[in-house]
């Protein structure tokens, strides 16, 4: 008989094996059954020899490693999508604040619309929260200008923020802010644009409203508060850049410098000062949007109004930069308003008038657009239609550099019509708008003698022609360059009617 084995001795190995599922069968029969150790142990037991070992450990860590690096990628994975989805505000964000802290980098014509204030009624708020977006958007179409998003200047809503510190924050240049009080039935909507570099105020201004028109003219009074921005901005990017260093000035700092003659008065200086900043502007950087649309500006408005010594080069000029504009975006603002001056130039009307209610349609809240309405409509002898198109550019701008041309226009269409008592008071309007327009004086002194002031047209006539001797016939009739029967009929009219006063 056998002796049994003690605890733990081995199996013996030509027993056979026992299934796992026989442990009580194999203590029935008095076998001790091993029990199993780990598989790493295992592992581990039967790699007997050192290179064995080693190749054994290498292959855990590269298998870790390959765990850790599935993992962390699937996390890069999951980060690139939320920034793609959700990160494109703090990226926009993060890449101003990068601007603003590089000096010389923000762009000229930059501005944060911060949420205006209400001093009333809770059932204000939705005026101010509402004209605060419609003034971002309006201001946003200006060409090639940086305007922060709504949402993005409403974060500021409720906070004292410092101007300087929110320029720096946003990578702008100008911070406009206000407040809107209303009073019984009125509403009083004040205005400022701080200088975000200085923290200094370049402007202010009140705009008072009927609380009942807010509704139904909020996009007029959008409209007109957008533009009162947006040249005071031109203005103040002129002067900045005026008073930069040689070695400082870029091609845009030239033409904001242009446009800055622009707005001190359409005058005769003025006009070549504009040309000359914005020639250089060009020469600088060809690609210049802004820059060769002042040079078109200035070259048509120069030879319309009298003001170029040379007609044939200020053609010349403005169909070159029309050809640029054309070329680098034919969709921008300054590409179809130089496109109408080409139409006007050659005096093709409908063409100028077809232009012009595409610029007026795209750009509702520049009066350029309305305008060349205006003249068009005057030059195809449609007068009260014409009169309406310089009204809506009026109620847009009525600070804006333009507003003598845009009450002459009304007062030519007036006279036109033999409204004389309108179209002299008109003309008036349009001489103490702008004393340096050509044709005003003549068209004031004709619309008193017809009139029966004949007496006072003739000191106005005369006290024109002292300051300019050329004004005579011939240069009205070639300013007047509509060959519609109406308008030939209303120009001999004011000849005949300056005749009789001593025009030469």
């Amino acid at each position: 008989m056998n002796a049994e084995p003690s605890p733990g001795q081995p199996v013996n190995p030509s027993a056979p094996p026992i299934a796992p599922d026989e442990p009580a069968a194999a203590a029935a029969v008095g076998l001790t059954v091993p029990i199993a150790s780990p598989w790493p142990a295992r592992f581990w037991k039967d790699l007997r020899f050192g290179w064995a070992r080693q190749l054994g450990v290498a292959a855990v860590v590269l298998g870790t490693l390959a765990a850790v690096g599935h993992f962390v990628g699937g996390m890069i994975g999951w980060w690139h999508a939320y920034e793609v989805t959700f990160g494109a505000l703090h990226k926009q964000e993060s890449v101003r604040s990068q601007k603003s802290a590089t000096p010389g980098t923000t762009p000229p014509v930059s501005m944060v619309v911060l949420p205006l204030s209400h001093v009333g009624g809770a059932d204000d708020e939705w005026f101010t929260d509402a004209l605060t977006g419609d003034l971002t958007t309006e201001l946003g179409r200006i060409t090639n200008s940086l305007v922060i998003a709504r949402d993005t200047a409403f974060t500021y809503k409720g906070r004292a923020a410092d101007p300087r510190q929110v320029a720096r924050e946003l990578g702008v240049r100008y911070v406009v802010n206000g407040s809107a009080r209303r009073t019984d039935q009125r509403v009083r909507l004040s205005l400022s644009i701080v200088d975000g570099e200085f923290g200094s105020q370049r402007w202010a201004q009140n705009f008072d409203f009927d609380r009942s028109e807010l509704s139904s003219s909020f996009d007029n009074i959008a409209q007109q508060i957008a533009r009162a921005l947006w040249m005071e901005i031109y203005r103040s990017a002129g002067e900045r850049a005026s008073k930069l260093k040689p070695h400082e000035v870029e091609a845009d700092d030239l033409a904001m410098q242009g446009w800055g003659f622009w707005f001190r008065g359409i005058t005769p200086e003025n006009v070549a000062g504009a040309l000359r900043a914005c020639e250089q502007a060009v020469a600088k950087d060809s690609r210049s949007i802004r820059g060769w649309g002042c040079v078109a500006a200035m070259s048509g408005t120069g030879r319309g109004l009298g003001f170029a010594a040379d007609k044939d080069a200020a053609r010349r000029q403005l169909e070159e930069a029309t050809a640029r504009l054309q070329q680098l975006d034919p969709n921008d603002f300054f590409a179809i308003n130089s496109r109408v001056q080409i139409a006007n130039m050659n005096g093709d009307w409908e063409t100028a008038l077809r232009i012009a209610t595409d610029l007026a349609d795209r750009f509702p809240s520049e009066p350029s657009g309305h305008q060349h309405q205006a003249v068009a409509l005057l030059s195809l002898g449609r007068f009260e239609q014409s009169i309406s198109a310089a009204e809506r550019a009026l109620r847009i701008s009525r600070l804006d550099p333009r507003v003598g041309i845009w009450y002459f226009v009304i007062a030519a269409d007036q006279f036109n019509l033999e409204r004389y008592a309108d179209a002299a008071e008109n003309s008036r309007r349009s001489l103490i708008a702008n004393p340096a327009l050509p044709l005003s004086a003549g068209m004031l002194a004709a619309s008193l003698v017809r009139s029966g002031r004949q007496e006072d047209g003739r000191k106005v006539l005369q006290d024109h022609l002292s300051r300019n001797p050329g004004f005579n016939a011939a240069f009205i009739q070639a300013s007047i360059r509509s060959t519609e029967p109406d308008n030939i009929a209303g120009r001999d009219r004011m000849i005949a009617s300056l005749r009789e006063i001593g025009l030469p």
